[in-house]
């Protein structure tokens, strides 16, 4: 990613080595970090929860201090916090359109593809 070709080792403490990207690295954790509170809404409407409960949670994720934390913790935690909330959207879509027989191949695709994404980053 950006040229990083892992060669180098990241030890707790030290400075990194001007080949190391780190800017550009932190950069796209951000970008997935704010994807997670319109992802959360749009979870909970596919949940088919209260307008206000909907709105309600995205507040909260977006309010949420531990985020900031995680993100400068461990890099791979927010886009495992993505992967997850985009699952359980997807599959909240697929189980709702089941339930009307009218399930469509791309619904399928994409909680196959976010499933894909959630094993990707939990292992």
């Amino acid at each position: 990613m950006f040229g990083y070709t892992g060669d180098y080792t990241f030890v707790s403490g030290e400075n990194y080595s001007s080949s190391v990207p780190f800017v550009q690295m932190r950069a796209v954790q951000a970008v997935v970090g704010t994807l997670l509170v319109p992802l959360s809404f749009a979870m909970c409407q596919a949940l088919r929860m209260p307008l206000v409960s909907v709105w309600l949670a995205a507040v909260f994720v977006t309010l949420e201090n531990a985020f900031i934390g995680i993100a400068r913790l461990n890099v791979l935690d927010n886009m495992l916090l993505v992967a997850s909330a985009g699952a359980v959207s997807a599959f909240a879509v697929v189980e709702r359109m089941h339930t009307k027989q009218r399930i469509c191949t791309s619904h399928i695709v994409m909680l196959g593809l976010a499933l894909a994404l959630l094993l990707k980053y939990r292992h």
